[in-house]
């Protein structure tokens, strides 16, 4: 392909011809604590609940402890927010910890909401973040969205309230309208929203011509921080009534260069969007957006695509036609057993920090958190990715075993020093993202350090990912490439290594690695969400997440996961009685009862809450939560529906 020039262009460009986005003013307000109304009855103290039980489980009781607990102040507490049509918005928020235990919170949004940064923060007793966000809508009115910050206390929600007005003048001519972050607009129905704060720019008609793209259609460019990945995301939700006809991807971890060219129709209209990144774009990607009459776009190809002669691969794969194909065995522990305490078979719930799916890796805890390890590669391969999370100060590492088979091995402390000094060589400056690089390295060497913050995790993740394995889920289009094609590394060891491995590991009951794919069509247990979530959404927004599994170390136990929109509550939930087992539970069997209290591991702190879920059709129940355990409860107007 024919990159290079490209980028070239761009960057030529760039300086001379970005505009600055318009930007707007918020004003705040005290919030109102909401009212909650209970529409049920609660159970006396003296009350247990009555269930048919096949057995039973005490009421757990915990030794008293003293909690170091997080105290979050969310400022302001509400926002009011005016635009102009076609401008969009970013505004902060700033956010306090004045308890005196450090606070792991996750920030979500409802729609109209966008590029929230960052998303996930680790906030010490006594500090304070900014959390930055985006507002962008393609139609006059009022909208009211809600900002949330999911914590270990619970969750804060900041309602948004956003108006939208005409622009100043009424332009007959679209042309006349100043070139700014606006909307591409094709007629009063149908509109494709500029990506929030991307600032436009001129690119020359040969590079149209290389696109495809006839002088004819309306077109505008631009640049933005945003990588390509989390552009196509962006606009996947908002194309989403739009029919997809021609989708051309190029991922070079070894150049760095992503590209994404799409081709859409909706009635007698036509669009093409197309993304770019690569070394030589400064500050993440261009793209482009032309728009026009489906006649003009009907036979579109780009003038380029006749030069594409490779297979994109999707994270955490790579074309790398040296590494061959197939899985590999490891030789090589990636820590000394001597550190281990522990190995983590697959299937583990976290929600609160967003694992309300089964875990799709396995992992180790150390002996001694406290303490820094080294962490070496298992096997031959080439690192392809290196993200970085300046908030935990951590890395992750993908590496590529083969084109069919890699590893990722996530919360590592510190980079070695070889892989830092060649990065720093080839001029990586490491933020909040994910950088494509090709690091050829032997099993045995050292890649980095574990351990050393015990108050941010007590372990490190060992995910494995072999093509030739897929798991079972009911709509496997729903999922990435990571759960599609899990396992866990003890499959693939020497037998020395797995002998000492399995010696490590917990769990009995078989399979003895774990199991992250429990979808039984028809039946209630796997996973659940949350309805009219979007593809995109379907396995990042663990919030509209719902499982119905069992617990990762004893698979007798049922275990419920619930994300942040059932409960203010998200967490691992036992479930009282140990009945009934969600795989016996079908259309037949009507409105379900569970009684739920914390996963006495996981999350003892839960409350006591009670859960009834109805299978409506073989892909979709209808749910409620009730604060505490109560008898005979029905639905109410706040129950939600989820689907497969």
């Amino acid at each position: 392909m024919k990159f290079a020039p490209l980028l070239l262009i761009f960057v030529i460009l760039v300086a001379g011809c970005i505009q600055e986005t318009p930007s707007s003013t918020f004003s705040s307000s005290p919030s109102k604590t909401p009212e909650v109304a209970s529409t049920q009855t609660p159970l006396k103290t003296s009350e247990t609940p009555t269930q048919t039980k096949t057995h039973e489980t005490p009421t757990p009781t915990t030794t008293t402890k003293v909690f170091y607990t997080p105290k979050l102040f969310i400022q302001p507490q509400n926002i009011s927010v005016e635009i102009k049509l076609g401008e969009s918005f970013m505004g902060k928020i700033l956010i306090t910890n004045k308890g005196n235990g450090t606070a792991h919170v996750n920030v979500t949004s409802t729609e109209h909401i966008h590029q929230i940064t960052p998303r996930n923060l680790i906030l010490k007793p006594q500090t304070s973040q900014n959390i930055s966000f985006d507002i962008l809508i393609s139609n006059i009115g009022t909208y009211n969205a809600t900002l949330v910050f999911t914590y270990e206390e619970g969750i804060i929600e900041v309602p948004v309230t956003i108006i939208v007005k005409p622009p100043l003048a009424n332009l007959t001519n679209q042309s006349q309208i100043a070139p700014q972050n606006q909307t591409i607009e094709m007629n009063l129905t149908f509109t494709i929203p500029t990506y929030p704060m991307a600032k436009i720019i001129t690119i020359p008609e040969n590079l149209w011509s290389e696109m495809g793209i006839p002088v004819e259609a309306e077109r505008r460019a631009y640049i933005t921080n945003a990588s390509v990945d989390e552009l196509t995301k962006w606009y996947e939700q908002q194309m989403s009534e739009w029919k997809l006809e021609k989708d051309i991807g190029h991922h070079d971890p070894m150049q760095g260069v992503d590209f994404v060219w799409r081709l859409y129709k909706r009635n007698d209209y036509g669009a093409v969007l197309f993304f770019q990144s690569g070394p030589q774009i400064p500050k993440g990607s261009v793209f482009g957006i032309a728009t026009g009459s489906w006649n003009i776009f009907e036979n579109l190809t780009p003038a380029f695509e006749e030069h594409v002669e490779y297979t994109e691969e999707k994270p955490p794969f790579a074309n790398l036609p040296e590494l061959g194909e197939g899985a590999v065995t490891f030789e090589v522990s990636p820590i000394d057993f001597d550190a281990i305490e522990r190995v983590e078979p697959l299937g583990r719930l976290n929600a609160p920090m967003g694992h309300v799916f089964p875990t799709e890796h396995g992992g180790f805890i150390l002996k001694d958190p406290s303490s820094f390890y080294e962490i070496r590669a298992p096997a031959d391969g080439i690192i392809i990715e290196i993200e970085f999370s300046p908030k935990s100060e951590e890395y992750r590492i993908t590496i590529a075993h083969s084109r069919t088979f890699s590893s990722i091995f996530d919360h590592i402390t510190k980079l070695s020093d070889s892989i830092a000094q060649l990065l720093a060589q080839q001029g990586y400056e490491f933020k909040p993202n994910t950088y494509r690089i090709k690091i050829p390295i032997k099993a045995g060497d050292v890649i980095g350090l574990v351990g050393g913050h015990p108050d941010v995790v007590v372990g490190f993740d060992w995910g494995v990912y072999d093509k030739e394995v897929t798991n079972n889920f009911i709509h496997p289009e729903k999922y990435d490439n990571k759960y599609l094609h899990a396992t866990h590394f003890i499959n693939y060891c020497s037998e020395d290594l797995k002998r000492k491995f399995l010696a490590k590991l917990p769990r009995t009951a078989e399979p003895v690695v774990g199991k992250i794919d429990y979808d039984q069509p028809g039946k209630l247990v796997g996973n659940w969400i949350l309805e009219e979530t979007t593809k995109s959404e379907a396995i990042e927004e663990w919030r509209k997440h719902l499982s119905f599994v069992y617990d990762y170390l004893d698979p007798t136990q049922i275990r419920i996961g619930i994300g942040g929109f059932l409960t203010p509550k998200p967490g691992t939930y036992a479930v009282y009685g140990n009945t009934p087992d969600p795989a016996d539970v079908g259309i037949e069997s009507g409105k379900v009862v569970y009684w739920l209290y914390g996963d006495p591991e996981l999350n003892p702190d839960l409350p006591k809450i009670t859960l009834i879920v109805e299978l409506i059709s073989e892909e979709k129940i209808k749910v409620e939560v009730f604060e505490g355990w109560i008898n005979n409860p029905d639905f109410t107007e706040n129950a939600l529906y989820y689907t497969r």
